[in-house]
């Protein structure tokens, strides 16, 4: 998986080595947009569940997460963590 156009190394993964895993390591929520707003959350995914990772998309700036079904979540480092 590659996404192109600048991001934050510090703050976001490098897509080309994302692995099909990522574990959460805050509680966070899952979208149904991949611009994130309170009215379009979907579902809390709390500490420590493994999700799988479809694909990356963009919303402007930031890369998102697709882990399926339309539902979206953030590619931060602070709230996830690649897992093998």
């Amino acid at each position: 998986m590659k996404i192109t156009g600048n991001y934050n190394k510090k703050y976001y993964y490098e897509f080309d080595k994302l692995t099909p895993k990522v574990k959460v390591v805050k509680n966070i929520y899952s979208y149904k947009s991949r611009h994130f707003t309170k009215k379009n959350r979907v579902k809390k995914i709390k500490k420590g569940t493994l999700v799988r990772v479809k694909s990356i998309v963009r919303s402007g700036k930031v890369a998102r997460i697709n882990i399926g079904n339309g539902h979206f979540i953030t590619s931060s480092k602070d709230f996830i963590k690649m897992f093998k």
